[in-house]
């Protein structure tokens, strides 16, 4: 009688019936707990790059000229003398830029034609817009025939289009604790100040001067992917790094931002 009552009981519709729901029930409120807690980490890290939302630095060009503009056709070369003045602000609130690798190029129909290097320097927040005034001259390697006939025939037109490009290595300096836990590796970046369509003014019987024709000009300045132009100093790493150099152990190359492991937490060598 026993054995039969307990098989009785095994084998209650009821008893299992009440089983089930318990185990939805659970499944239900662990997915529930599951789909909050994604919703809280949703929202706070939302809220949190809301908060420390980055701004790219403001380039503008205040003045740009040439004097001795000469174009030779044998060989094809254009020689100047040029002046650039720029102001650029830092326009992140949450820390530091350093800015290293600096080249300012002056390009026509995306050739370059002029270009200089300019030393390192740090921008704050709080600092006006840095003055960068730079003069450099020279003359250029082998220019296409079409670079030539194009920038002789603006010159005679009285306007010429110019590019002007600020390159850059950025590192940034956070003191925002929240920002330090958004981004806990800290890397040099490519940055590009791209001032397009700069007008100079040959308007004169001088026709080897020109001068930029208004007080200012724009320039888009924003992040870029990494570029083999430009690279990093030098620098001893130990880990697993994806960049320049792959491997294990102690390294010396150009990397770009690298992951290490050993740790626990990923960083920049």
């Amino acid at each position: 009688m026993t054995i039969s009552n307990v098989t009785a009981h095994t084998d209650d519709p009821t008893l299992s019936r009440k089983r089930s729901m318990s185990c939805c029930c659970l499944t239900q409120y662990v997915s529930t707990l599951v789909i909050i807690f994604i919703l809280l980490l949703s929202l706070v890290f939302g809220l949190g790059n809301l908060l420390t939302k980055e701004y790219n630095p403001k380039l503008e060009i205040n003045s740009f000229k040439v004097v001795n503009l000469n174009l030779s056709s044998r060989p094809n070369q254009i020689s100047a003398d040029w002046n650039v003045q720029m102001n650029l602000k830092n326009m992140d609130s949450h820390g530091y830029l350093k800015f290293s690798h600096i080249q300012i190029s002056i390009n026509y129909n995306d050739e370059m034609i002029a270009v200089t290097n300019i030393t390192s320097f740090v921008a704050s927040p709080k600092d006006p817009p840095k003055h960068l005034g730079e003069e450099f001259s020279g003359s250029t390697g082998y220019m296409k025939d079409s670079i030539i006939i194009n920038l002789s025939q603006g010159i005679r037109d009285g306007i010429v289009k110019f590019d002007i490009k600020f390159e850059a290595k950025v590192k940034k300096s956070y003191h925002n604790l929240w920002f330090k836990f958004i981004h806990p590796w800290n890397c040099y970046e490519d940055y590009l100040g791209n001032c397009k369509n700069v007008e100079l003014f040959f308007g004169t019987s001088d026709v080897s001067m020109g001068q930029m024709m208004n007080d200012h000009h724009q320039c888009k300045f924003e992040q870029v992917q990494s570029s083999d132009s430009f690279r990093f100093p030098p620098y001893y790493g130990y880990g697993y790094g994806y960049g320049y150099r792959y491997g294990y152990g102690y390294g010396y190359g150009y990397p770009g931002c690298v992951y290490r492991y050993g740790y626990g937490y990923p960083g920049c060598v």
